[in-house]
């Protein structure tokens, strides 16, 4: 699953980015977990609130979505959405 964000730099990423750069790139955002749920899989699928912390806003602004736990960096404070 792809997401595209419209965000300042320091938000999304630690790269050095200028005007000329190859763009979109990949980043890194904060997020909320809603649940967690096995698929008929096996697979671990987190819902996760891309609002929450920092109110980020999907450029397609589907802000409540799935994704696969192996997606998430989970941290103390909340969650981190890789790969995203």
């Amino acid at each position: 699953m792809t997401k595209k964000f419209e965000e300042k730099i320091p938000v999304v990423t630690t790269e050095d980015l200028w005007i000329d750069s190859e763009y979109p790139r990949p980043g890194v955002v904060e997020c909320a977990v809603v649940r967690r749920r096995l698929d008929e899989s096996r697979r671990m699928r987190v819902t996760i609130d891309l609002n929450e912390p920092l109110w980020l806003e999907p450029l397609d602004r589907e802000n409540i979505v799935e994704v696969f736990a192996a997606q998430l960096d989970d941290q103390e404070e909340g969650s981190r959405v890789e790969k995203v």
